[in-house]
């Protein structure tokens, strides 16, 4: 995002299909992913990147001198693919005036310190997402993300819920 591009979130537990359609009706140039994933994932033209190898350990790249331009608010930040549920998935783009508007609306709402611990339990690949992600950020608290496994089970959930202390957690019923 600081550096004007726009992510596309992508559920690894989707069909293979629902992502080949979706990464194929995006054109993402780049993919970034997790070695463990790459099994799973079907073939496409973007660069594909492993998060967890294909950068050094000491992370040689320099920590300062980038100029990143700043991300024009009308700029798209992210693309959410709508469930399919009437026929074929569609791309909703939501651009960086909308994201910022929806997160400084939950904060007013919402009031969260830097003191708060926010256990996020939505897939990143649905729009809530953004709220458990950044809000936290946002007020210098901290996140902490739940697996799939553990988010749709009540005995795991209830059990990290105590060992991380988490203060805030959101959860569609």
């Amino acid at each position: 995002l600081k550096a004007g591009g726009a992510y596309l979130p992508i559920d690894p537990n989707y069909p293979r299909e629902r992502i080949a359609f979706v990464l194929e009706d995006t054109q993402v140039s780049v993919l970034l992913t997790q070695q463990k994933l790459l099994e799973c994932l079907p073939e496409t033209q973007a660069c594909r990147v492993c998060l967890d190898g294909d950068f050094p350990p000491d992370s040689s790249f320099p920590a300062a001198g980038f100029q990143l331009p700043a991300p024009d608010p009308q700029n798209l930040a992210y693309v959410l693919y709508t469930s399919g549920s009437t026929g074929r998935p569609k791309g909703v783009q939501i651009s960086h005036r909308s994201a910022v508007n929806f997160l400084w609306a939950m904060r007013e709402q919402l009031k969260p310190t830097g003191q708060e611990l926010l256990l996020a339990v939505t897939s990143l690949s649905f729009d809530i997402a953004l709220l458990e992600l950044f809000l936290p950020l946002m007020v210098g608290a901290r996140v902490v993300l739940a697996g799939g496994e553990t988010a749709h089970d009540g005995a795991r959930l209830s059990a990290l819920l105590e060992r991380c202390g988490a203060t805030f957690m959101q959860a569609t019923p």
